[in-house]
């Protein structure tokens, strides 16, 4: 898993990438991040889901863009499928 910022609940977090997630305590601009806390399990696995689900969409969105540009055309099958055209 790639390192990244993520804000949840209105908390600001950091997933490192080996998966330790810190919550933003306090942030300065000049000297960067003042306060940081080690996150317990619940509050690691909810923040790591939520990652997660971001990543997923961006990359779904990026693969139907790429559709999109190549002429392709989303469709729905009859039972149910989706696929392009």
């Amino acid at each position: 898993m790639k390192p990244c910022k993520v804000t949840v609940n209105g908390n600001k977090y950091i997933v490192s990438k080996y998966g330790v997630v810190t919550k933003i305590m306090q942030e300065d601009d000049i000297t960067g991040y003042n306060a940081i806390d080690i996150c317990d399990s619940d509050e690691t696995a909810m923040v790591i889901k939520e990652v997660k689900r971001i990543r997923h969409n961006r990359a779904r969105q990026a693969i139907h863009q790429a559709y999109l540009d190549c002429g392709m055309v989303r469709v729905k099958g009859s039972l149910g499928g989706v696929y392009y055209e």
